[in-house]
């Protein structure tokens, strides 16, 4: 049991999509007689944000690795999995948050229209850290 709460606590990055929706807005949105992705300051939030989301990324597979290595026999990746699984799903999850967030920001109003699918994301993030807490407490 301790080893499929493992593998689904690994399943914590919802936030790319939010990411691909607002930058796929920003594509066709005119701000101010241009595209808003053509703005330095929209530029600028989207490359914090991917660069975050990028991070999330490899440490979610890092962790997928290590826990594949540690199923195969490996003592030290078993030792590794127990303090790397709860680290990745704490920073992704609090991460995924912030990302959504800052999503629906740079969509303005659209971003937090319920016709749209970023408050959906927004919702399963939120359980998805409100899970987290529950397990720390």
């Amino acid at each position: 049991m301790a080893e499929m709460v493992n593998l689904s606590r690994l399943y914590n990055s919802a936030a790319r999509r939010a990411l691909t929706e607002s930058y796929l807005f920003l594509t066709r949105r005119k701000t101010f007689g241009k595209v808003a992705l053509e703005h330095p300051l929209v530029r600028k939030k989207l490359q914090k944000l991917f660069a975050l989301n990028i991070g999330q990324f490899y440490l979610t597979w890092k962790a997928i690795d290590t826990l594949d290595q540690a199923d195969n026999g490996d003592n030290e990746a078993a030792q590794l999995i127990r303090f790397l699984t709860p680290m990745a799903k704490r920073y992704t999850a609090e991460n995924s948050v912030f990302l959504v967030r800052e999503s629906m920001e740079l969509m303005g109003g659209m971003g937090y229209i319920e016709d749209g699918i970023m408050p959906k994301i927004m919702r399963d993030v939120l359980v998805l850290l409100f899970g987290k807490a529950l397990e720390i407490s």
